[in-house]
């Protein structure tokens, strides 16, 4: 829990930095177990993003879809979006973003990429949760995200977690002109806000 001081530093600098619009998407650092191993997930900040970009290189094969400034725009939205790191001992390896600001009130996973040598151990899985809860708090009708059509670990994760195929969107990926589908995770019938 956080302290009246710290809080009351939080407002102030917020306001500082964002104007006095303080509506910037709260997240406060956690350690998370995941399989028995012990992860920091915390806001992205703008000194992450050489990591950020070296997970990106690891994942896609030397490729980088997004680059520093797409990264640095996304991570300044503090309004808008949240993207997330999770470090392993000190070491940036996977993160994640999400847009809350999407057409009809459905927040859309932008990014999600987990290191090699940590994927397959539930970390990717954990990062979408905490997505999920985000966007159910910030009282979302529900998320969407794009996802290559042959990324078949990706795909089955997703549906995992109740994602349902909507669509697909031919050559999205232009990098190979792979195509992509849309899937999408409802909070309509959800009990509870």
């Amino acid at each position: 829990m956080m302290s009246p001081m710290l809080r009351k530093f939080k407002v102030k600098l917020n306001k500082l930095l964002y104007g006095s619009d303080t509506s910037v998407i709260e997240f406060n650092n956690r350690t998370d177990n995941v399989e028995g191993m012990s992860y920091l997930i915390c806001r992205a900040i703008v000194p992450d993003i050489p990591e950020i970009l070296a997970i990106e290189r690891s994942v896609y094969a030397g490729k980088m879809p997004w680059d520093f400034d797409n990264f640095k725009n996304e991570i300044n939205k503090r309004r808008s979006t949240l993207y997330l790191v999770a470090r392993y001992n000190d070491e940036l390896v996977a993160f994640a973003g999400i847009d809350f600001r999407r057409t009809n009130n459905i927040a859309h996973i932008t990014n999600v990429a987990v290191a090699p040598n940590h994927q397959k151990k539930g970390l990717g899985r954990k990062l979408l949760k905490v997505m999920i809860e985000k966007a159910y708090e910030q009282k979302c009708k529900g998320i969407a995200l794009e996802v290559r059509e042959k990324n078949e670990n990706a795909k089955k994760l997703y549906r995992d977690l109740g994602f349902k195929i909507l669509s697909s969107k031919q050559n999205y990926y232009t990098d190979e002109n792979e195509d992509a589908l849309v899937m999408s995770l409802s909070f309509e019938n959800a009990k509870e806000r």
